[in-house]
């Protein structure tokens, strides 16, 4: 019997459906944990010190909730966008959570798919979405990016059984790639309607 993954991480590049996929999973019953936003937090007003920190934090809670859970769990994000962030803009975070035990236990019994982009007008539609809050305005963007690229590819290189990279042409989200693999991951309960929940099509792209 194919045993199928009752677990799921997603991570990587912004605008590439991960939230429209995890919320469409959790229509298929599947417990869905939400990336931390510090925008949602009511009052809430941190240095840039102190929100890289604020998310980290943020992000092993959620990684500790989601190993405590049984079966039929997808995770947004988990530490490696931390460190990918803090990698990108060359803060000194980053080599805390490269170095950390928390990082590494997690990244060897679990598996993440880091999804991203890379085409020629990349740069040129991301433009175009609302300013990421994340990234500061006077940060080369391009530049951001292709550290953010690096950061992921160093974390797959480092745990190449657990962390798989997943390249997005400019037209495909993260439910394509798993529409695609659907018999691999998905019980034939989960797939009986795929337009709730597999299917990206006219679906707003978050």
């Amino acid at each position: 019997m194919n045993l199928k993954p009752n677990k799921i991480i997603l991570d990587g590049f912004w605008r590439v459906g991960k939230s429209t996929f995890c919320k469409k999973m959790e229509l298929g019953g599947w417990l869905f944990i939400l990336e931390p936003d510090h925008n949602k937090e009511s009052g809430l007003a941190l240095s840039p010190v102190d929100l890289n920190f604020y998310y980290a934090i943020s992000h092993l809670s959620n990684m500790l909730r989601f190993t405590t859970k049984k079966k039929r769990v997808i995770l947004e994000r988990c530490l490696i966008a931390s460190f990918a962030y803090n990698y990108a803009m060359n803060n000194k975070v980053w080599k805390i959570i490269w170095n950390s035990t928390e990082t590494s236990d997690f990244l060897k019994r679990n598996k993440v798919y880091c999804f991203y982009r890379t085409y020629k007008n990349f740069l040129e539609d991301m433009s175009h979405y609302p300013k990421n809050q994340m990234i500061p305005p006077d940060v080369n963007l391009r530049r951001f990016y292709l550290r953010f690229r690096e950061a992921l590819s160093l974390v797959a290189n480092k745990y190449p059984h657990n962390v798989q990279l997943v390249k997005l042409n400019r037209n495909q989200f993260v439910s394509d790639y798993f529409t695609k693999r659907k018999d691999d991951f998905f019980n034939d309960q989960d797939t009986t309607n795929e337009d709730i929940f597999l299917r990206q099509k006219n679906i707003s792209k978050l």
